[in-house]
């Protein structure tokens, strides 16, 4: 994430699904999304959902 004073630039990856409101409306979604946002705005939100999931093994102990 690149910060600046006015300006921040936010850069997801590829396997995180972002959601961006703005005064409680989504504005954008998507996978891996890239924009520009003012960190200082306190009417927009952003969520993070990571989509990959990670199989472990299951073992049981007597």
């Amino acid at each position: 994430m690149h910060v600046n004073y006015l300006f921040s630039d936010y850069k997801d990856e590829p396997n995180n699904y972002v959601i961006r409101y703005k005064n409680g409306q989504i504005k954008s979604n998507g996978k891996g999304l890239d924009f520009w946002y003012m960190p200082f705005n306190l009417n927009k939100s952003i969520d993070i959902i990571n989509v990959v999931s990670q199989d472990a093994p299951f073992k049981l102990c007597n």
